[in-house]
């Protein structure tokens, strides 16, 4: 590993430990993936998150924006069944 590649690293786990310690209580873990060093998931709802590419500002908004998205997909199924547009 270069010294590139190792600041690289460096970095993903610096702002891979940041996001947990405000993402950790909801469930999200250390994706431990060794190709993507700054990866983060959450098991139950099937998100994965690359901190690394992403500043913390944008971790936050992007699991904000993954929940109204889901939300609001599970409203719309849920009106339709109501309606009886979906079985």
């Amino acid at each position: 590993m270069d010294s590139q590649d190792s600041e690289r690293w460096d970095r993903a786990i610096s702002r891979k430990k940041s996001a947990l310690e405000l993402l950790g209580p909801l469930g999200f873990v250390d994706n431990d993936d060794g190709e993507e060093p700054g990866t983060i998931w959450h098991r139950e709802c099937h998100i994965v998150l690359d901190t690394e590419r992403m500043s913390p500002a944008q971790v936050i908004a992007a699991v904000l924006e993954i929940g109204r998205e889901r939300g609001r997909s599970e409203v719309q199924v849920s009106i339709r069944k109501a309606l009886g547009l979906m079985d």
